[in-house]
């Protein structure tokens, strides 16, 4: 799936204009990947094109949907942070190919994002069933919409 597909689709569910439910655009991964764990919350949060997220960071569910590889070999997969108060935030790694992984300088700098200094930040396991074909695209996406209907 690409980017303009995934982003549509984002658009979509940011249409429901859910109370405290953000969505990171589908160029979340590169904006996180040239994000330094010195730049702070304001140029972190411009990913969920949200003006009121850069000025300050509300508590609520982040849906962050990443891009890893390259355009013919990638792999989408979703995290979703749930963050509760200032002092803590928990989250999930939900990807098609089972793993839920979450050893990654991406995975590091979402935690450093939503919890610099003290806050305690915990990632929950997360195993999902793996996928059989090309399917990690519309499977993220099935995943953002499924949790924001059990939300609204």
């Amino acid at each position: 799936m690409s980017g303009s597909i995934m982003m549509r689709a984002i658009e979509v569910l940011r249409s429901y204009k859910a109370q405290n439910i953000y969505f990171a655009s589908a160029e979340a991964s590169n904006q996180i990947s040239s994000w330094k764990l010195t730049d702070g919350w304001p140029r972190f949060a411009k990913t969920f094109g949200n003006r009121i997220l850069i000025d300050n960071k509300l508590n609520g569910i982040y849906f962050i949907p990443l891009f890893s590889g390259n355009t013919t070999e990638g792999l989408w997969s979703l995290c979703v942070i749930k963050k509760y108060s200032q002092r803590k935030i928990s989250a999930w790694n939900i990807d098609s190919l089972g793993s839920g992984s979450v050893n990654s300088t991406t995975h590091l700098k979402i935690a450093t994002a939503f919890a610099p200094g003290r806050a305690k930040f915990t990632w929950k396991a997360c195993n999902c069933r793996c996928q059989e074909e090309a399917e990690c695209g519309p499977r993220t996406v099935l995943a953002m919409k499924i949790i924001l209907e059990e939300l609204i």
